[in-house]
């Protein structure tokens, strides 16, 4: 009986354990092909580019754009998405459809009519005339898994049927009705070989290469062999055939990217076409499926030839397995091989996906940020961002600093640069370093400098909210003395000295902040009061410690340039403050919304008071401190402070437009002298930024708000001007405020008014004769 009794105990404890073992690869293979369990990319996309009636063309640099976005040029109407062509006064886009977040547009073909280099018209290929065209967004960055795969996952419905069957005559040509193991081409592979004496054919299964792929090593063996084959089987019990081969057709390796693979079909056909896998064409499918053999040598990019040798071998054998016609096999056999490979995102602007991830871990919860396959969808523009890394990298190395010379190699000049849209508050652009890849110190969020003069506009601003508000009387003609002055402070006495040590008697509220004249601003922010001045500055963005001390009027307190940035962008918005605004949308793997977000806005100063700031603040490129914006060409419309520290330790510029506030810090590290003024350091970067930006000039002008009066006044006394003025200067006053006595200085005389006004009459007339 004990001997009966053993091996019938070994052989229930043989299949015991074989059961297990099963068990245990069935569960295996279930969690090895989870959808989380897949290393996929996340996406981060910068903002859309929208194109309205009015745009200066080449500010929109749509070839620039159209290229980064892999859109082909063609002739005549662009009948497919993704393609454009170009005529005289005309631009066609034929546009790709998008979905980001909970925002879906579809394809549209479009004539952008231009006139005089504006946009004048925009209409639909239907006969509609919207007010914008919308682009799809830009990539800018992938954040990658360990594995280095780049990989957009498709559902099999999603993958044409042409690349389906190409796929499988090239590949797997009895799929549908083997067990996983294909016995009658793993035959036929064995002979072949024989006859050849090295191995020409294999006779894996797309179920056997998918078991190798996601569960061995690459490592040839005997036992590996027959781990993928029992694999393969498990493989087939635990999933249907339509799931294996979606499982397939988004893992196989269709080459390099740089240092990143490029896997699954949809990714491959991004890479090799610009378009997504379903609106690959017969031939394309079958060049794409002639590369899963060998990615490099049948590449069409390097191989052309061989890859077009091996599309046809695949034609041949779709149409043998009737899955073409012999006429669609002759038409792509005949057709050249084309690509149209994407471009490569340039490594960019990590000092702003750095922030990003701080705003997402802090928005989404920890580990978000590089979750499998998240889309996120920023606020970043493309154009901002290659203008602005261009910007900075000349701007330093026109600054001579030279190897050899004394603590350039220790504690080099570095710089940071941020971009917000005053209208969104989107923050367009950021450069946190001269060389992200020596430090990853972002200067332009977490670099706490002291601002200087770049913080007078904000006791102008103090001044001009009391002035608006019936609280005070100063206005930008107001006189002010500008002689040496001595204040009481924490440490003592404290007497400011003006740039260059220059002396000045009284001046007005606009030569003040134009010339950037410190004993004025320090008894402007007196008059106002230095907790006024606080609060302000507070209701604009300033959010750093701020004491109620004297030298706060020149900014002796310490800023980030982002929190300066959004500062001066509540002043070009007219008053509106914005929280830094980065993320627009994100979405998981599937596309499904997880989130959505809107910038968060407020009225925090009159506007009235902001535009009295701006108008000032154009004086300093006119006739100020910042007259070397003009003399480097820009004649747009624009407004702009300089700052200079003590020692030349930071040198600032802060300017805008009506649509883009720039501000650009430049020092050392460790707080050293830089040599540099405002001027001659941080403007010439903030220059090149928007000559780079606005190639045609800015798109508009700051318009006055209602309760705010333009009149003609004589800049030597502030009153309204007479004939006998030398000067007039047109002045932005509250309206309630306005001069109503003409110049005491020049006193008009009735004779001369009389014959001016006659003259002037019989001018105008033959003007407008003539014209």
């Amino acid at each position: 009986m004990k001997s009966l009794f053993r091996p019938r105990s070994l052989l229930v404890a043989f299949a015991g354990l074989f059961l297990l073992h099963l068990g245990y690869l069935y569960f295996k293979v279930g969690s090895g092909l989870a959808r989380d369990a897949w290393d996929v990319p996340s996406i981060l996309y910068g903002r859309p580019a929208v194109i309205r009636a009015g745009d200066l063309v080449e500010n929109l640099k749509l070839p620039e754009r159209l290229g980064r976005l892999s859109y082909q040029k063609v002739s005549g109407v662009p009948e497919k998405p993704g393609t454009w062509s170009r005529e005289e006064n005309r631009i066609r886009i034929h546009t790709r459809g998008f979905q980001a977040g909970d925002v879906s547009r579809p394809d549209v073909r479009i004539d952008i009519d231009m006139t005089e280099g504006r946009v004048a018209t925009l209409e639909t290929s239907s006969g509609s005339f919207p007010d914008e065209l919308v682009l799809e967004p830009e990539e800018i960055a992938r954040i990658l898994g360990p594995k280095m795969e780049s990989r957009r996952m498709v559902p099999l419905t999603a993958v044409p049927k042409h690349l389906q069957d190409a796929v499988l005559a090239a590949e797997d040509s009895r799929f549908y009705s083997h067990i996983g193991i294909d016995f009658i081409g793993v035959i036929r592979a064995l002979g072949v070989n024989l006859r050849r004496m090295r191995i020409v054919q294999g006779g894996s299964t797309i179920t056997q290469q998918l078991a190798k792929n996601f569960f061995l090593t690459p490592r040839k063996s005997l036992w590996r062999k027959l781990r993928e084959a029992e694999l393969a089987v498990i493989l087939e019990l635990r999933f249907t055939k339509e799931e294996i081969l979606e499982a397939y057709l988004n893992k196989i390796y269709f080459g390099q990217e740089g240092p990143r693979g490029i896997y699954g079909v949809e990714d491959a056909a991004d890479f090799y076409f610009s378009k997504g896998v379903g609106d690959l064409t017969l031939e394309e499918a079958a060049l794409l499926t002639g590369i899963i053999r060998s990615p490099h040598r049948y590449s069409p990019l390097r191989m052309a030839d061989a890859a077009r040798k091996r599309r046809d071998w695949v034609l041949s054998r779709m149409a043998i397995l009737g899955m073409i016609s012999a006429e669609e096999e002759q038409r792509a056999s005949a057709t050249p091989v084309r690509t149209n490979p994407r471009r490569v995102p340039v490594k960019m602007a990590e000092y702003y996906v750095d922030y990003l991830e701080r705003v997402a871990e802090e928005t989404l919860g920890s580990g978000r940020f590089s979750r499998t396959g998240y889309r996120f969808y920023t606020s970043l523009d493309l154009v901002h961002q290659i203008a602005a890394e261009r910007a900075m990298a000349e701007g330093l190395a026109e600054f001579g600093e030279k190897k050899g010379s004394p603590g350039a190699e220790e504690d080099p000049l570095q710089a940071a640069l941020v971009a917000v849209d005053p209208a969104t508050g989107e923050l367009t652009a950021m450069v946190g370093g001269r060389d992200y890849g020596k430090t990853q110190f972002n200067r332009a969020v977490d670099a706490w400098r002291q601002p200087g003069s770049a913080f007078k506009p904000f006791v102008l601003l103090a001044a001009m909210e009391q002035a608006v508000g019936g609280k005070g009387e100063t206005t930008l003609a107001s006189t002010i003395s500008g002689e040496p002055i001595s204040v009481t402070g924490p440490n003592g006495r404290w007497t400011p000295a003006n740039f260059h040590g220059k002396e000045y008697g009284m001046i007005s509220v606009r030569r003040m902040i134009e010339e950037s004249v410190n004993t004025a601003s320090v008894r402007l922010a007196l008059d106002v009061g230095l907790p006024e001045v606080i609060a302000t500055a507070r209701n604009a963005g300033i959010e750093s410690p701020v004491r109620p001390v004297p030298s706060l009027s020149l900014g002796s307190f310490e800023v980030t340039p982002i929190e300066l940035a959004y500062a001066y962008a509540t002043i070009a918005s007219g008053g509106i403050r914005f929280r830094p605004f980065t993320l627009r949308a994100v979405t998981n793997d599937k596309g499904d919304s997880l989130r959505v977000e809107t910038p968060v806005r407020e009225q925090a100063v009159d506007p009235r008071a902001a535009y009295l700031v701006t108008y000032a603040l154009e004086g300093v490129l006119d006739r100020g401190t910042g007259t070397n914006v003009r003399l480097a060409g820009i004649d747009f419309p624009a407004a702009g402070k300089t700052g200079t520290t003590d020692a030349y330790r930071d040198s600032w510029f802060v300017g805008y437009t009506p649509d883009l506030v720039c501000v650009v810090w430049v020092g050392r590290d460790s707080g050293g002298p830089t040599g540099l003024t405002g001027s001659s350091g941080a403007l010439r970067i903030w220059t090149k930024f928007m000559k780079s930006v606005y190639p045609a000039g800015g798109r508009t002008t700051f318009r006055a708000p209602p309760g705010v009066t333009i009149a003609e006044i004589d800049p030597e006394s502030g009153f309204l001007t007479t004939s006998a003025c030398p000067e007039s200067f047109p002045e932005a006053f509250p309206e309630d405020l306005v001069p109503t006595e003409t110049c005491p200085l020049h006193p008009s005389h009735p004779i001369v008014d009389t014959v001016r006004k006659g003259w002037r009459g019989l001018r105008d007339f033959f003007e407008s004769l003539f014209r």
